[in-house]
């Protein structure tokens, strides 16, 4: 083969490899549409349950980790507990802050030491003290030795005293009844459903009263406002339709409900992986098959865990490393799931979407991106391969992005003004141009760093969120 053939082929393959991975988002945007309608026509009846049904659902423990998180912990746990749900207990775990979270904590919450017994089901650093609240008695506050973020939830898990549990970040707002709209699978379905993640949304730039969410607005930081669209297609398109296929293999970190007893069982969070979230879910799926359990995991798009977003490039850097080896750690650990008929439709999609789509697809478009336009300046291919390329990796793409926001637009309309909506549509476009490519050499990047800071927190700049909205700190 000539050097010429070869460089014709490794074109072609690019091309095609972009364009099943671009015509993988499509098939997902009709799978949300589908899942969407019928989410919405069977809305009438979560609704009678939210209202007539509430002494029915199980109750929950809301386990909150924290490290560092002086800034936004008070304001963020008194949220917490304002939210429209029947009976459930707020868990906060202190991993052993090095600032004032903990000091914070008791002066707020009037929190004074407390002897409580538990069984220690699940290994964790020790704990130090357990100290409950004079002001809420459903609050409870562990502070222990650091260990991580996945150590201080399986401390908070032997803590608990509920059958379900509920992992929030220490820097989020969930909206009022977003338990009760997350629950609603277990109310549904209590012996099979194991863990529902909700929809995660992007807090930087809205207006915030009372530890609530008043106004939602668009950030005034472009890279905030970059992550506004990105979330929108993971969570509308990704997740809604893996779920359907019976293949979501992540509950976000930031937002998810679980079975307790199933985690346990399970042996709880690894502590040695950056992508616990992740690895339980793979771990919960691979379980179930391999003990012939019918364990369900879903996603509910209604229920809304607003986040803050790195509004920095080095915190973003941070953000996108730790995501991608999570992520290669996932795939490392449970291999033998990929494309393997034993693990059913798990195996047989869900695997191979996160290696095919996930892992290496980031790798192949930023090579295809750097290659081909050079190859067509240097006059080694011809134009008909240079215009394929931007057909299958921008106009394809462009397709996959304005379905996203006519989902947000047409079932959810959080951002009311227009104006939000054509700033979503101008940098969909322009992402092609600069965060997509940056995203993926980030990710190209953290291929070499698998092995680092595997149990550290991660060190985003976080900013506060009190009476007066959001206020950036960057």
């Amino acid at each position: 083969m000539s050097i010429h053939e070869f460089i014709v082929w490794l074109n072609l393959f690019l091309i095609i490899a972009v364009f099943l991975i671009q015509t993988t988002y499509f098939a997902f945007l009709i799978l949300s549409v589908k899942s969407i309608i019928h989410y919405i026509r069977t809305r009438r009846a979560r609704q009678i349950m939210e209202t007539k049904q509430m002494q029915f659902v199980s109750p929950i423990s809301l386990i909150v980790p924290a490290y560092n998180e002086e800034v936004t912990i008070a304001t963020t746990i008194k949220g917490f507990l304002q939210l429209n749900y029947p009976d459930f207990e707020v868990i906060v775990v202190n991993d052993g802050s090095k600032d004032k979270t903990l000091e914070i904590l008791i002066e707020n919450f009037q929190l004074t030491p407390m002897t409580k017994t538990y069984s220690k089901k699940l290994d964790t650093e020790d704990v130090r003290v357990v100290y409950h609240s004079l002001l809420y008695p459903n609050l409870i506050v562990v502070d222990k030795d650091n260990g991580g973020k996945a150590d201080a939830i399986n401390a908070g898990i032997n803590i608990s005293k509920f059958p379900l549990f509920c992992v929030v970040d220490a820097d989020s707002i969930l909206e009022e009844k977003a338990l009760l709209q997350v629950v609603y699978p277990f109310v549904e379905n209590p012996d099979e459903v194991v863990a529902v993640g909700g929809i995660v949304r992007i807090v930087n730039g809205c207006k915030i009263e009372n530890s609530t969410i008043t106004k939602v607005q668009l950030p005034k930081n472009r890279w905030a406002k970059m992550q506004v669209l990105e979330y929108l297609r993971a969570f509308l398109i990704g997740r809604i339709a893996l779920s359907k296929l019976k293949s979501l293999l992540v509950i976000a970190g930031a937002f998810g409900i679980f079975k307790k007893s199933a985690v346990i069982e399970v042996g709880g969070y690894l502590t040695d992986t950056v992508g616990e979230d992740m690895e339980l879910t793979v771990r919960l799926h691979r379980h179930s098959y391999e003990k012939k359990k019918k364990w369900k995991i879903l996603f509910v798009p209604n229920p809304v865990c607003w986040t803050q977003a790195p509004e920095t490039r080095k915190d973003l850097k941070q953000q996108r490393d730790r995501w991608y080896r999570g992520l290669v750690e996932s795939l490392w650990a449970h291999k033998r799931m990929l494309l393997n008929p034993r693990y059913g439709v798990t195996g047989l999609v869900g695997m191979p979407y996160l290696f095919f789509v996930e892992l290496l697809g980031p790798i192949l478009e930023l090579l295809g991106l750097i290659l081909i336009p050079t190859l067509y300046f240097l006059d080694l291919i011809n134009f008909y391969f240079l215009l394929a390329f931007i057909a299958v990796a921008f106009i394809y793409s462009q397709i996959v992005s304005v379905g996203a926001l006519i989902l947000e637009e047409y079932n959810f309309r959080r951002y009311k003004k227009w104006s939000d909506l054509f700033t979503l549509f101008i940098y969909s476009f322009l992402e092609n141009f600069f965060f997509r490519p940056l995203n993926n050499w980030w990710k190209l990047l953290a291929l070499f760093s698998i092995r680092k800071n595997k149990k550290k927190w991660g060190n985003l700049k976080r900013a506060e969120l009190g009476s007066r909205g959001y206020k950036s700190l960057s």
